[in-house]
């Protein structure tokens, strides 16, 4: 996705569409100012993530840290990808897809466990623990999503995906 997209996008956006930091780039001050730009200051959020892999915990002390400077607040989420760890395996095959390399020489093309999953209020209150202000937002950004708007934004049916889903959430 291009910055172009991104700005025409948000821009645009009624969904309570927030912006969350895991993939951006040479994330920093400057950064976080251009999407307060585009979002809002109230709709950005550093994401802060927990999978068990190493130097996770140094990249969430680095933007910790950058959330203190620049007092944007810090959100627990999990990259999710599957809905459940036994779907991690599926993830992988799609993932091999995706880079035209065969499961047993995608390496690091995957992710190293099966973290990447859905959890509830009350795993995510476990795993982060220690910054109850991060779970916080998270359930404020829960809150303020709404997924009908956010396909129809996009030009998508939301009838279509949210049909049979509980409490109207993508499944």
């Amino acid at each position: 996705v291009s910055w172009g997209d991104v700005e025409a996008h948000a821009r645009g956006s009624r969904s309570g569409l927030v912006c969350l930091t895991a993939g951006v780039r040479d994330l920093g001050a400057e950064r976080l100012a251009h999407l307060a730009d585009l979002f809002g200051k109230d709709n950005v959020f550093l994401e802060l993530e927990r999978h068990h892999v190493r130097d996770e915990e140094r990249e969430n002390e680095r933007r910790l840290a950058l959330a203190r400077k620049t007092r944007f607040p810090v959100v627990a989420t999990g990259d999710v990808r599957y809905a459940s760890p036994a779907r991690a395996r599926l993830c992988d095959v799609l993932t091999c897809i995706k880079e035209h390399v065969p499961l047993d020489r995608a390496g690091t093309r995957l992710f190293k466990n099966a973290e990447r999953h859905l959890r509830g209020a009350e795993e995510v209150s476990r795993l982060f623990a220690d910054l109850p202000a991060a779970v916080e937002h998270t359930e404020l950004v829960a809150e303020r999503f709404n997924p009908r708007q956010f396909l129809a934004d996009f030009r998508a049916d939301p009838d279509k995906y949210l049909r049979g889903s509980p409490e109207g959430m993508p499944v």
